[in-house]
C-alpha cells in the first residue's frame, strides 16, 4: 500500500510526499528481508529523485538498487538500472558514459526479448548520440524505438519518443520535420492525459518554430509549457521553458522588460539546482540577460 501511494503521489507530481511513502515501504521491506521489494523501492525513490532533478540522490538510490539486483542475479533489473543510471548521466551531459550503459542495456533487453524496455534504452541511446554530435546515428536509434512502440501499440512510448525524433530532426537541420514530430507528440500526450509530457512537447514545438524564424508562435508555445510546468510544480522544466520564452521574445522584438522577466525568473530557479549542468545553464541565461537587447 505504501509503495502504491508513493507511485500515485509521484505521478501526481507530489514528489516529496511520494518519496516519503517509498522510503517507509523500503524500511518495512528491509525489516522483512524482502530483497526484491527493497530493490523496487530503491529504484522508485531513484526515479522520483531523478524527476525532481535531485541527481546525487537519484544516483545513490540506483546504486543501492544495483547492489540488490546483483544479489538476486536478476538480468531484467540489471538492464533497467543501467538505463536509469544512464538517464542521470544524460541530465549531467555525460553523454559518453550514457551511451556505453545504454548500448549494454539494449543488448540485455534483446537477450531477454523485452522489446518495450529495448525501446526505452534506444530512446536514451538517441539522446546520448545526439548529445555527442552524431544526429545521424541518433536517428537510427530513435526510429528503431518508434517502430517498437508502434508494433506493441505502446502509446506512451510513441508519444515521448516522438519528441526525441523532433529534436533529432532539428539537429539534422530539418526544423519543419521537427515541428511535425513535436505537434504529433503533443496531440498523443493530450489523448493519453499526460500533462507534463504534453508541456514538454509544447516547449519543443516552440523551439522548432524558433528555428523556422516564427518567433511569435514560438513564444506562444513556450508560454503554454511554462504555465503547465508552473501548475505541476516542475521547477526545472519551468526554468527551461521560461528561458526559451525569453529567448523567443527577444527574437520577436518584444519590449526589453517583457523579454527580461522570464529570463530573470529562470535564472533564479536554476540557482536552486547544484549540479554542473545546471550551473552552466544558469551562466548561459545570465549571458543572455546581459546581451544588448535588439532594437
Amino acid at each position: 500500500m505504501l509503495a502504491s501511494l508513493g507511485k500515485a503521489h509521484v505521478q501526481s507530481a507530489k514528489l516529496a510526499d511520494g518519496i516519503e511513502f517509498h522510503q517507509e515501504a523500503f524500511r518495512i521491506r528491509h525489516e522483512l528481508d524482502d530483497v526484491a521489494g527493497m530493490l523496487d523501492s530503491a529504484n522508485a525513490i531513484g526515479l522520483a529523485s531523478l524527476r525532481g532533478r535531485r541527481l546525487p540522490d537519484a544516483m545513490a538510490y540506483f546504486a543501492t538498487a544495483q547492489e540488490l539486483a546483483a544479489e538476486l542475479g536478476d538480468v531484467y533489473w540489471t538492464g533497467v538500472l543501467a538505463n536509469n543510471v544512464a538517464n542521470v548521466h544524460l541530465e549531467l551531459d555525460e553523454f559518453g558514459e550514457a551511451e556505453q550503459l545504454l548500448s549494454g542495456a539494449v543488448e540485455t533487453f534483446r537477450g531477454i526479448e523485452d522489446t518495450v524496455c529495448e525501446g526505452e534504452a534506444l530512446y536514451g541511446l538517441s539522446r546520448a548520440r545526439r548529445g555527442l554530435g552524431r544526429p545521424a546515428d541518433a536517428l537510427g536509434a530513435i526510429r528503431q524505438a518508434l517502430a517498437i512502440a508502434r508494433e506493441n501499440r505502446y502509446r506512451p512510448g510513441e508519444a515521448l519518443w516522438s519528441i526525441e525524433l523532433g529534436r533529432v530532426e532539428a539537429a539534422l537541420g530539418r526544423p519543419a520535420a521537427a515541428l511535425e514530430a513535436h505537434q504529433r507528440a503533443a496531440a498523443m500526450h493530450r489523448q493519453i492525459g499526460d500533462r507534463a509530457r504534453e508541456a514538454s512537447a509544447f516547449d519543443a514545438t516552440g523551439e522548432a518554430y524558433r528555428e523556422l524564424g516564427r518567433h511569435d508562435e514560438a513564444a506562444d508555445f513556450h508560454r503554454l509549457a511554462a504555465a503547465a510546468f508552473r501548475e505541476l510544480g516542475d521547477r526545472w522544466r519551468l526554468a527551461v521553458a521560461l528561458a526559451n520564452l525569453g529567448t523567443a521574445l527577444r527574437a520577436a522584438g518584444a519590449a526589453e522588460g517583457d523579454a527580461a522577466a522570464p529570463l530573470r525568473e529562470a535564472h533564479a530557479i536554476v540557482a536552486d539546482f547544484p549540479d554542473a549542468h545546471a550551473r552552466a545553464f544558469g551562466n548561459s541565461i545570465a549571458r543572455l540577460m546581459h546581451r544588448p537587447h535588439p532594437v
